[in-house]
C-alpha cells in the first residue's frame, strides 16, 4: 500500500486516505460521491494539484430516478482513461469538420474561438491563422488585451462552454468515423479524461490517482449515476458525479454521445447555444462594481481602498528606501483635473510614507488620509474620469 494511505495518521493532520475496507477518505457525503479538495500536497504522488485553482465551482447534484440516466460501477477494469493531444477523445486531436458553414481543425479551434467571442466580441482573424498550434494560448492573449478577468472566464467556461464544447464535439461526432469506433469500442466504461490541471473538464489528477482511487471504490462495491440526456445544460452540468478530484465533464459528455450513437440517435441531436448574459456577468458591470467599491466588491486581507480628489493635483509620489537607508521619491502615475484615482494600499514593513506632490491637494476620503499619514504600499492604481458631483 501506497505510503501515506494507512487506516489512521498520514501525514500533514489530514489522516489516512483509505479508512476501513479501503474507501478513501473525503469522497463520500450524503446523496452520493463527494469531492476532498486535496491540498497542495499529497502524499499518494507526492506532487501539486491545483497550481491555479478555479474561482467558480458548481455545486452537486444527485441524479433524480425520473431523469434519464445510467449507472456504472466504478472499477479499474472499468475506466476508459485518456491524455495527450494524440488521443481522438482529446478537444486537441486534429480532424477538420464544419460547424454553421466554418471549417474548424479541432473541437479546441472551435472552442476556443468561441470563447474569445463571447467573452470580448472580437472575431479575431488569428483564429485562421493555419500555423497556430495552440488556439488556447491565442485565446488567452486576446482576453488579457481586452482586460477580461479570470473570474468571467471561469464564469463562462462551467456554463455556456460546456454548450459550445458539446456543439463542437457533435459535429466532430458526426464527421469523423475514427472518433465513432473509438467510443463504441469502449463498451459501457466509465471515460475519464486524466488530466491533473483541469478539475472541470478532466479528472484533477493524473492516470496513477484515478486508478488508485477506483480500487477503493472498487472494494465499496460503488456506483455511479450519470445523466445520459443531451445536450447537458449548465443546469444538468450539475449531475455529472464528482470523480476522483475533478468532474470529469469531457469524459461524460463523450458517455453521453456514446449512448446516443448506440441508440441511433446522433444524427437527430443539435445544441442550441444559450446568451452569455444569462450566465456570465457583464465584465463592464463587474469592473465598475470593482472601482467604486460595490458592495460584496472582493478584498483581499489587509488592502485598504480608498479614493482621492485631485482637482489640482499632478502626479502621486511614495517615499521608497534606497540602499542607504535614505527615502527616495518614486513617481507611480499623474492625472489630470476633474479624475478620481482609485489607489489600493496594503499595509508594510517598509519605512514607506505616502506623499503628494502637490500640498495644496484635498483629500476627500478620510480613509486615503489615515493611509497616507501611515507605512502603505501601493499595489495597483485605476485612472478613471467621473462626473461632477451635484
Amino acid at each position: 500500500m501506497p505510503r501515506g494511505m494507512g487506516g489512521r495518521g498520514g501525514r500533514g493532520g489530514r489522516g489516512g486516505r483509505f479508512r476501513g475496507g479501503g474507501a478513501p477518505r473525503g469522497i463520500y457525503y450524503a446523496g452520493g460521491m463527494g469531492l476532498g479538495i486535496p491540498g497542495v500536497h499529497d502524499p499518494l504522488i507526492g506532487r501539486k494539484f491545483f497550481k491555479r485553482p478555479h474561482s467558480v465551482r458548481i455545486p452537486f447534484k444527485a441524479v433524480d430516478d425520473t431523469m434519464e440516466h445510467k449507472l456504472f460501477p466504478v472499477t479499474p477494469s472499468n475506466l476508459e482513461c485518456f491524455h495527450g493531444f494524440q488521443s481522438v477523445f482529446t478537444t486537441q486531436h486534429l480532424y477538420d469538420f464544419t460547424v454553421d458553414g466554418k471549417t474548424y481543425r479541432s473541437v479546441d479551434h472551435y472552442y476556443q474561438r468561441m470563447k474569445v467571442e463571447q467573452l470580448t466580441g472580437v472575431a479575431s482573424e488569428k483564429f485562421d491563422d493555419l500555423s497556430i498550434k495552440n488556439y488556447g494560448n491565442l485565446a488567452r492573449e486576446i482576453i488579457r488585451l481586452q482586460n477580461i478577468s479570470r473570474k468571467t472566464v471561469d464564469q463562462w467556461r462551467v456554463s455556456c462552454g460546456v454548450e459550445v464544447l458539446q456543439k463542437a464535439l457533435l459535429e466532430k461526432v458526426k464527421a469523423c468515423q475514427e472518433l465513432r469506433d473509438a467510443l463504441i469500442k469502449t463498451g459501457d466504461k466509465i471515460i475519464v479524461h486524466t488530466f491533473a490541471n483541469d478539475d472541470f473538464f478532466g479528472s484533477g489528477v493524473p492516470y496513477k490517482y484515478v486508478k488508485d482511487w477506483s480500487s477503493g471504490m472498487e472494494q465499496n462495491k460503488i456506483q455511479v449515476k450519470f445523466p445520459m440526456s443531451f445536450p447537458l445544460t449548465p443546469e444538468t452540468v450539475k449531475h455529472v458525479p464528482i470523480f476522483a478530484k475533478g468532474r470529469n465533464v469531457l469524459g461524460a459528455i463523450l458517455m453521453i454521445l456514446r449512448e446516443k450513437i448506440n441508440t441511433n440517435q446522433i444524427n437527430n441531436l443539435q445544441v442550441t447555444l444559450s446568451p452569455v448574459s444569462q450566465y456570465v456577468t457583464p465584465e463592464t458591470q463587474e469592473r465598475s462594481n470593482r472601482s467604486n467599491g460595490a458592495a460584496g466588491a472582493p478584498k483581499k486581507p489587509g488592502e485598504i481602498d480608498f479614493t482621492m480628489d485631485y482637482e489640482e493635483l499632478d502626479s502621486i509620489t511614495t517615499s521608497q528606501p534606497t540602499a542607504t537607508g535614505a527615502a527616495a521619491p518614486q513617481q507611480i502615475g499623474s492625472v489630470g483635473p476633474a479624475k478620481t484615482a482609485i489607489v489600493t494600499a496594503q499595509p508594510t514593513t517598509r519605512s514607506a510614507a505616502a506623499t503628494v506632490a502637490n500640498p495644496a491637494a484635498t483629500v476627500a476620503n478620510p480613509a486615503a488620509a489615515a493611509a497616507a499619514a501611515g507605512k502603505v504600499k501601493v499595489v495597483r492604481k485605476v485612472v478613471k474620469k467621473v462626473p461632477a458631483q451635484q
